[in-house]
């Protein structure tokens, strides 16, 4: 599995460890996901260019409303993201895109979440 480039899942949260073992993925496809294992992806998996995830959950949530990142992770290859239904705030976003410094193209829905439009940014 050394040469394995396309990676799509059906669950993150049942193949989190089988994506850590696999360094060499390029583009991952995961239905559902939250910042936290979004973060330890990145950190284990460096070589990730493209990620398509259907749902982005707002879960690890601190006292303030507001999601804990850690400072560690880096995305330096990601230049692509897709998320077709985003449940977090503008904020949140912003604090995640911080991590990946070569960042091209996002691709981002969020039915539900209004508050994601802000002018101001």
């Amino acid at each position: 599995m050394s040469k394995l480039r396309t990676l799509t899942v059906t669950d993150s949260y049942q193949h989190l460890e089988l994506i850590d073992q696999i360094s060499s993925i390029t583009n991952l496809t995961i239905p559902n996901c939250n910042f936290h294992p979004l973060q330890r992806i990145l950190k284990t998996v460096t070589m990730l260019k493209y990620i398509n995830c259907s749902n982005l959950l707002q879960h690890q949530m601190s006292s303030n409303n507001s999601i804990e990142f850690e400072e560690d992770y880096q995305g330096i290859h990601l230049k692509q993201l897709i998320i077709l239904e985003f449940q977090g705030t503008f904020s949140d976003l912003q604090m995640f895109i911080k991590h990946i410094p070569n960042f091209k193209k996002i691709i981002i829905s969020a039915d539900y979440e209004r508050k994601i439009i802000d002018a101001y940014h």
